[in-house]
């Protein structure tokens, strides 16, 4: 028989050596290495968590999600751990310093994103952006805005440039 390349054949299973098979983001990958630190829970063996590694990042993505496969190495071996049980895995790549904002402050029109800042004269001022990332519920910015910069971030409804704001504590 012929197969395609990369195409699974066989899986053998070692009970001492247990591996999780995680799918990340294409836009994560890149930040990943071999032997980068994990956190592993097992939903079946309770809250705890276990330890493991990167042991190696597969160099397909599937086509449909642009995910690719990280496989992950429990050391050591938790005790009732099977291959099979459904776990939960936190990976831990090099820091990566991100402007973020929160998801709801970007706005878009026919120009292209963009953000309402507070100027320092108390006024609202249209800044064009550039998104990047979303992680969870902020939203990275590559271009346009500066770290202190003040962003509004809610009460949109009639907001124009050159309308007075007033910031207030969340």
């Amino acid at each position: 028989d012929v197969i395609g390349e990369h195409t699974h054949v066989l899986t053998l299973v070692d009970p001492s050596s247990l591996v999780v098979e995680v799918r990340v983001s294409e836009l994560l990958l890149p930040q990943l290495q071999r032997d980068d630190p994990a956190q592993i829970r097992i939903d079946a063996l309770g809250s705890g968590l276990h330890q493991g590694r990167v042991l190696g990042i597969h160099p397909v993505l599937d086509r449909n999600t642009r995910q690719g496969v990280v496989e992950v190495l429990l050391e050591p071996v938790p005790e009732g751990a099977r291959a099979g049980q459904f776990a939960w895995v936190t990976l831990e790549s090099a820091r990566v310093s991100r402007l973020l904002i929160p998801f709801p402050a970007l706005q878009r029109d026919r120009q292209g994103e963009f953000v309402y800042l507070i100027g320092d004269d108390g006024k609202a001022q249209r800044a064009a952006v550039r998104s990047g990332l979303r992680v969870a519920e902020r939203v990275e910015i590559l271009e346009g805005l500066e770290p202190d910069q003040q962003v509004v971030t809610r009460g949109f409804l009639g907001l124009t440039p050159g309308k007075t704001v007033k910031a207030v504590a969340q």
